[in-house]
């Protein structure tokens, strides 16, 4: 069992070590993640996935993407994302931008979800979870 919040708080993810099999609940869905809910933390997400790059491990079973053969590199590439994603809010919240200014630049897209869920789905959400990791470690 590796804790792995950022999703939730109580998240967990799962690794046989046995066969190399990690399971991972909601830590990757996917690669190039668009829209979060309210209380989803980006920086706390990055964590898990620098945690979980720890162990020895290749194929991945997650809840939403399905069998992953090559789950590591999946896993690697999407703490790539984040990592240059957060850099990329941080450099625009520092140049005076707001977070629906940083959202217009970032996420143009305007993805349904956000307005089936009223609001509960959105990329300001990734946006605010950095931001706000960026105060509390100022």
């Amino acid at each position: 069992m590796i804790e792995t919040p950022g999703h939730a708080i109580d998240h967990l993810s799962f690794l046989n070590r046995e066969t190399g099999q990690l399971f991972t609940g909601d830590l990757y869905c996917q690669e190039k993640t668009k829209v979060v809910l309210r209380e989803e933390s980006i920086p706390s997400l990055i964590h898990s996935l620098k945690t979980v790059l720890t162990y020895d491990f290749e194929e991945v079973f997650c809840c939403h993407a399905g069998y992953l053969k090559n789950g590591r590199s999946a896993l690697q590439r999407k703490l790539e994302y984040l990592g240059n994603l957060q850099g990329n809010i941080l450099k625009l919240h520092e140049a005076g931008d707001s977070p629906s200014e940083i959202k217009a630049k970032l996420f143009p897209k305007k993805y349904p979800i956000i307005f089936f869920s009223s609001g509960e789905w959105d990329s300001l959400h990734i946006i605010n979870s950095v931001i706000q990791e960026q105060s509390l470690s100022v």
